[in-house]
């Protein structure tokens, strides 16, 4: 999971907690065969349904919706690069933006809080990662440790 993830589930006052997934493009340029330097976009999206309390009892408010977006330039550092397999590291640095959206209970009456908005640094590192593949097409598992999620995997195609 992801940055935000965390804050409903420190406050109590959410359960059923849905994860809709992460999801982005990222474009880079190979500078040099250790080197790599490019953006990424992503897009994360979760729910989660708020009570009045923390009690088991407490009345249903609503359901929040979070979606969060990042825009960073990034570079990357490759430690081996054969034709098939690469391992690499990376730094990613830009804006994010979290906004957060609750639909209320048709019969809640109490405080309403209106769409919020956040907007913060997004900074992200990559401390190992690998890719794997064959002819233009390639597959990737990445660790992360700050706006992106903890592990990501996904496809490519170099052009």
């Amino acid at each position: 999971k992801q940055l935000f993830a965390w804050i409903p589930a420190a406050a109590g006052h959410s359960r059923n907690w849905d994860y809709f997934g992460n999801y982005g493009l990222q474009y880079y340029y190979q500078v040099n065969w250790y080197c790599r330097v490019g953006g990424k976009l992503n897009w994360e999206i979760d729910a989660y349904d708020i009570y009045e309390s923390k009690a088991e009892d407490a009345k249903k408010k609503g359901v929040t919706r979070n979606n969060t977006v990042s825009l960073v330039a990034s570079v990357q550092f490759t430690y081996l690069n054969r034709p098939h397999v690469q391992l690499y590291s990376g730094a990613d640095v830009g804006v994010g933006a979290h906004f957060a959206n609750t639909r209320y209970e048709p019969d809640y009456t109490g405080d309403k809080q209106q769409p919020q908005g956040t907007w913060l640094p997004a900074v992200n590192i990559t401390p190992i990662a690998v890719a794997f593949g064959i002819w233009q097409v390639y597959g990737y598992v990445e660790t992360n440790v700050g706006y992106e999620s903890f592990i990501k995997a996904g496809l490519g195609v170099h052009f």
